[in-house]
Parts: structure tokens; sequence; C-alpha cells
């Protein structure tokens, strides 16, 4: 079995230059150019499609409308368990890596809710 290389999937190519992620992986893209957002059952389907093609290891990059991201990365997360999202540091210049899962998602969850109910 050959070991997977990391690729960086941009949620929407819309000309920008993501070549600052190359270092995290090869460039793939899971949208390009205008997404339609007047069908939203096309909009998850079509975003689901291309998710289904990632790999736990890979890494999504937030472009494009906030919708597509936040779909991207709901399924991404419910596929694969954790998700690892790069997000630009205009500060530093460079992409950095933000890396959860779901188990840490439902304990935060739990938290909150226990801090609910003790109020």
């Amino acid at each position: 079995m050959s070991e997977h290389t990391p690729k960086v999937w941009v949620v929407n190519f819309a000309g920008h230059d993501y070549s600052p992620a190359k270092q995290y992986g090869e460039l793939d893209f899971l949208t390009r150019g205008y997404v339609s957002l007047g069908s939203l059952d096309r909009l998850f389907y079509t975003i689901s499609e291309a998710v289904a093609e990632t790999h736990p290891d890979d890494f999504i990059l937030p472009a494009g409308f906030a919708i597509l991201n936040v779909v991207a990365s709901a399924v991404w997360l419910q596929l694969h368990g954790k998700i690892n999202i790069l997000v630009w540091d205009p500060k530093q210049e460079r992409y950095r890596q933000l890396t959860f899962t779901g188990d840490q998602i439902n304990d935060l969850v739990n938290v909150l809710d226990q801090d609910a109910s003790e109020a």
C-alpha cells in the first residue's frame, strides 16, 4: 500500500495566489470560479462529492463564499473525524495549521452544556 502525500484542498479557486500553501502539499480545488447559491441542495451535493475525494491527512484552505467553507468543513469533519485547516496569518505572511477532531468538539460542547446547566 502506498503512502499518501497530503494535498491542500482550496475550497474555491477564484484566481488568487495560493502558492504559499504548497509547503503543506500539492494544491487542488473543491470548486472553481463562480458557484451558484441558487440551489443549496445542489451546492451541498457538489461540495460533498468533492470532499469525498479527500484524505484525512489532507488540508482544507478556506476560500470563497462563507457557505462553501461551512459546508466543506462540516462534511470533511464528519467524513474524516478530524480536519486540518490552513489559515492565512497576515502578520507572518504565511499559512498556519489548525487541526481539531470531532472528539475535541464533543468535549467542548459537553463543557458548554455543563456550564449552561450550572448557570
